[in-house]
């Protein structure tokens, strides 16, 4: 999420290659169409993740994914406030 946040700024920098130039390089995309896709594939890891925590084997607390899982979300808010 960070990594399309932050791709045209580092883009303006000259700074090191994104996911995003990645995926347009290798698919032979658009800008727009590579952030789509990645918000996509962003997406269904959330559900991929979610959905591993309520399957979750009783050995892992509760306690401890959610604690995980709101860590994560914090980090992709933050990437989120860029947009803002």
């Amino acid at each position: 999420m960070d990594d399309i946040v932050s791709h045209k700024f580092e883009q303006e920098r000259g700074h090191v290659i994104s996911s995003v130039e990645v995926y347009t390089n290798q698919h032979g995309v658009s800008t727009e169409e590579a952030v789509e896709a990645l918000n996509e594939m962003v997406e269904e890891d959330w559900k991929g993740i979610n959905e591993d925590c309520i399957n979750s084997p009783n050995f892992i607390s509760k306690d401890v994914l959610s604690m995980l899982i709101c860590w994560a979300r914090e980090g992709d808010e933050s990437a989120l406030q860029g947009l803002r």
